[in-house]
């Protein structure tokens, strides 16, 4: 091969590999991400849709049927207003879960309904709700409480 063609070659080369290269880097069709959102899509002005918190119980207010929790990502309380159609059971795991089985093992927890009154103060709690929880302090339309084994 004479010397024009390898110089030719090399930089047909050199060509393609800085077109990768340039092409790699680039964003096609994507706007810069705004610092904080990590892939967050957010529309303004329109409120999340959370139906469903987990929580510790901080109070239990048995004559006005009312529970007040805390969530742990949050420092403020929400009062949790119960109705006679708000269910309340209680999780039971078929072992003693500080000597989980050991290997693959599955399980379905017992579910044992349960009043206000048997709700213990720091219990980890799952809620369930109609309407959305986001923003909320007082929370009405609870459908179920879960406390964690």
């Amino acid at each position: 091969m004479s010397k024009n063609v390898i110089i030719g070659i090399i930089v047909v080369l050199v060509i393609i590999v800085g077109g990768i290269f340039y092409l790699g880097s680039q964003e096609i069709g994507l706007e810069p991400e705004e610092e904080g959102k990590e892939g967050e899509e957010v529309i303004e002005g329109e409120v999340p849709q959370v139906l469903n918190m987990a929580a510790v119980i901080s109070s239990v207010d048995v004559g006005g049927n009312s529970v007040m929790v805390k969530s742990p990502e949050q420092e403020k309380e929400i009062k949790l207003v119960l109705s006679a159609e708000t269910e309340i059971i209680q999780l039971k795991f078929p072992f003693d879960p500080a000597n989980p089985p050991t290997g693959e093992t599955t399980f379905t927890p017992e579910r044992i309904p349960i009043s206000i009154g048997d709700l213990e103060l720091d219990s980890h709690i799952l809620i369930e709700t109609k309407s959305s929880l986001y923003g909320k302090s007082e929370i009405s339309d609870v459908v179920r409480i879960q406390v964690l084994p």
